[in-house]
């Protein structure tokens, strides 16, 4: 059974204390708002939904391009069918290659997702809120989840000619999955990844720990399994491990 994200997020949400922007401000222009607001951390939080469609077709003709000349250029095995190919399995003049093409429709989420922020902030009197950008995935992607949330770290990390950040709406950011792909086997695998600005933020990890905790507890009861979780090393070399979470 597939279970939809914005309805199980919002009552996830609810259920772990947290509100509904929607609710809280007159829907004048909602598609400018964020998702949630947890008022006793002073967090505001956008849900961002990477689809099928998360490349324009732009992206994915480019992406095809350079692919292609990679192959030509020996870089790339000739394959047949279909194959998942890693990131960090070739040259890093390739990664370089892949990675600027790449960026393109992540850095679009991070542009939108800080934006809302910072207006749902604005609008609530909350100047001095932190930002949270929950990444879900529900499409099948071009990237591994370690391979995306390497690259989404990297776009945040993105600076301006003054040395600013250039989405200073979003601190930390979650990259998880709710209906997660399955495996040799079968089985659903979900994921979830934790991303910081700042390595050294201990209000940021004892935050996502209490929710990646509740959520793998709540995602559970949904599908009536027990969760199992296995860690793997943290994307952005922060203090937490990402996680797998195997029904």
């Amino acid at each position: 059974m597939r279970i939809p994200v914005q309805e199980t997020l919002n009552a996830f949400v609810r259920d772990f204390g947290g509100e509904i922007v929607g609710e809280i401000i007159p829907n004048i222009n909602p598609r400018r708002n964020a998702d949630y607001l947890f008022r006793a951390r002073r967090i505001v939080a956008e849900l961002k939904c990477v689809e099928r469609d998360g490349f324009t077709l732009q992206d994915r003709q480019n992406l095809t391009a350079l692919l292609r000349d990679l192959s030509r250029r020996g870089h790339l095995p000739r394959v047949l069918g279909t194959t998942t190919i890693g990131l960090r399995e070739l040259p890093p003049i390739c990664q370089r290659e892949w990675l600027g093409l790449l960026k393109a429709p992540w850095k679009r989420k991070l542009s939108d997702a800080a934006q809302q922020i910072k207006q749902t902030k604005s609008l609530l009197g909350l100047s001095d809120a932190r930002g949270l950008l929950l990444l879900v995935n529900e499409g099948r992607n071009w990237l591994t989840p370690p391979d995306a949330m390497n690259l989404i770290h990297l776009v945040l990390q993105s600076r301006k000619e003054d040395g600013s950040p250039v989405f200073s709406g979003i601190e930390w950011i979650v990259y998880f999955s709710v209906n997660g792909p399955t495996d040799k086997m079968g089985r659903e695998v979900n994921f979830w990844f934790p991303a910081y600005r700042a390595k050294q933020d201990d209000e940021a990890h004892q935050f996502l720990d209490e929710l990646r905790t509740a959520w793998f507890n709540y995602h559970g009861a949904l599908r009536a399994t027990r969760i199992q979780i296995t860690k793997m090393p943290s994307p952005n070399g922060g203090k937490n491990p990402a996680d797998h979470c195997d029904p």
